[in-house]
């Protein structure tokens, strides 16, 4: 039986990671059903409930060995891990993981990644010297890979593919379902983080404006309730009374389901975006963040706005209300994009297969050519595993 092990923002309750675990979990058990899956969470119960797989704690130094004495493949991902924009401590954290997976003997993959941003020397430092190390990385964009070139990061085999979300099974209606309103609903995600306070009157000004030149409900939809349920319940205190009502989710299938029901997502928080692209719904996005470009470019978009430089809040709504009422060729324009993402995301699962062929062979279970010396030529491994 093979071994995995999982590291990741995993067990905080944010819809989109918790996304991401979802489509990992089922992709590997798709790829080898009988395979041993260990998550390292926050909340190591609700991630064993949740996903049927072992889990221990990410800050448990006893749970995180022993999971990892016994794996063949660690695997960092999917998300923007390796960033220093929100916390200092992402990258020694993720990269130490790496580290002490090696020194176990497991093989190592940063799986379905976005790379940066990283504004610190450490941070640089650590990915050109430990990143350099891992067995194979995916990223799920083009930037991405060449951050990791440029930083110096040639040795892994690296492959482009897409994030591990555009792999979920959602299947979407031909038309939004009733609302239970009698307008037609949009949902809205905003990040509390990325938006700045000052900014924020703006934009209720501009989604006033916007209620009215268009007809529509908005449907507030904090995608990460510990930071952006504060933000959502804020804006429905001020936005016009009768215009907009306050949908908290207790998961991620909930907004999804929420989504569904709308005729378009505004959102800064990426899969929101996504989860509407999966949807049918046109993905409205105001960008935080260069993965929010990228994935809006991904599907021939471009973002309404950026949050940092918003426009006056008159431009802003006439900005979202062309884009409103453009949804369904917008729409239309994502789902042609799709079935390419949906493929680089397959990408993920065939690199899976590729290291764990490697670590047969490392043990002498595969063929001499499957896996060009990568994972067998690790120093580590060299000693003999668990050595």
């Amino acid at each position: 039986m093979r071994r995995i092990v999982i590291s990741g923002y995993y067990g905080f309750g944010n819809g989109g990671d918790e996304a991401m675990l979802a489509a990992l979990v089922d992709g590997l058990r798709r790829l080898h059903p009988q395979t041993h899956l260990t998550v390292l969470s926050a909340d190591p119960q609700a991630t064993r409930e949740e996903y049927g797989v072992h889990s221990v704690g990410r800050l448990s130094p006893t749970g995180i060995r022993a999971a990892l004495k016994g794996a063949d493949l660690l695997i960092s991902g999917g998300g923007n891990l390796l960033q220093d924009v929100s916390g200092p401590f992402n990258i020694p954290y993720y990269l130490g993981l790496v580290e002490v997976a090696r020194w176990h003997g497991a093989a190592t993959m940063l799986l379905g990644q976005g790379i940066g941003p990283v504004e610190g020397r450490l941070g640089r430092w650590l990915i050109r010297r430990l990143a350099d190390r891992v067995d194979a990385i995916t990223v799920r964009d083009e930037e991405s890979a060449g951050f990791l070139e440029r930083l110096g990061v040639r040795r892994p085999r690296i492959a482009v593919a897409a994030d591990t979300v555009f792999s979920l099974d959602m299947p979407a209606p031909a038309e939004p379902v009733a609302p239970d309103h009698p307008r037609p609903a949009v949902a809205l995600s905003l990040r509390q983080r990325g938006l700045p306070p000052e900014a924020r009157p703006l934009v209720v000004d501009a989604l006033n404006r916007f209620t009215q030149m268009t007809g529509v409900h908005l449907l507030l939809v904090p995608m990460q309730p510990q930071e952006d349920l504060p933000l959502a319940r804020w804006l429905a205190e001020r936005l016009t009374p009768g215009t907009a009502t306050l949908r908290p989710v207790d998961h991620w299938r909930q907004a999804a389901e929420t989504f569904r029901g709308c005729e378009a997502v505004i959102a800064m928080r990426l899969h929101a975006l996504i989860f509407a692209a999966l949807l049918g719904r046109a993905p409205l996005g105001l960008s935080y963040d260069p993965k929010v470009d990228l994935f809006l470019a991904q599907v021939g978009l471009q973002p309404v706005a950026a949050s940092d430089c918003l426009p006056e809040a008159r431009v802003l709504a006439r900005r979202l209300a062309a884009a409103y009422d453009d949804r369904q060729a917008l729409a239309a324009r994502v789902a042609d994009a799709l079935p390419v993402l949906r493929a680089k995301a397959a990408v993920n699962f065939e690199m899976v297969d590729w290291v764990l062929a490697g670590a047969r062979k490392a043990s002498g279970e595969a063929d001499a050519d499957i896996y060009n010396n990568v994972t067998a030529s690790d120093a580590f491994r060299r000693q003999g595993r668990n050595g």
